[in-house]
């Protein structure tokens, strides 16, 4: 949390600079952008700019981003929606922007639909139901109720 925190604040910070710095007519007006679809809680890998010192992760409510090795980051849809990446040099300059879509896995999902409330299953092969944001909150909620006791149960 406490690294969270700090990568706000730098973030706060470097987009107060980007926005108080002069533009120079050498410098390009943008930076290189690239898109990506990422399935709501699936990751995918992506390349790092090299010289990429800060990431910035425009709603981390919708997407997450952790570099590793080698110039890979690991992105993970977190909820529906478009979100953006910024990757920064030690300067603040914008290297890339990359947009990232968050989008619902169609695999082997099943929805239930009963008037306005709806229900979600995992047919893998057998249909057992599965937390799909979305979902009525009686459904979401005991379902997320179960999951949380039984882990209570394991010692987790």
């Amino acid at each position: 949390m406490a690294s969270l925190r700090l990568l706000l604040a730098g973030m706060a910070a470097g987009l107060v600079m980007l926005a108080a710095a002069p533009g120079r007519a050498d410098e390009p007006a943008a930076p290189a952008t690239s898109s990506l679809r990422v399935m709501l809680d699936f990751a995918t890998l992506a390349k790092v700019p090299d010289g990429t010192q800060t990431l910035i992760i425009g709603n981390p409510m919708v997407a997450d981003a952790s570099v590793q090795r080698n110039n890979v980051m690991v992105i993970t849809g977190k909820s529906y929606g478009t979100t953006n990446i910024l990757a920064l040099d030690r300067n603040g300059k914008a290297l890339e922007q990359i947009t990232v879509e968050v989008a619902r896995s169609h695999s082997r999902l099943v929805t239930v639909q009963r008037g306005f409330e709806r229900e979600s299953y995992s047919c893998t092969p057998r249909c057992e139901p599965v937390m799909v944001l979305g979902d009525s909150p009686g459904a979401f909620n005991g379902l997320n109720a179960e999951i949380n006791t039984r882990n209570a149960s394991a010692g987790h």
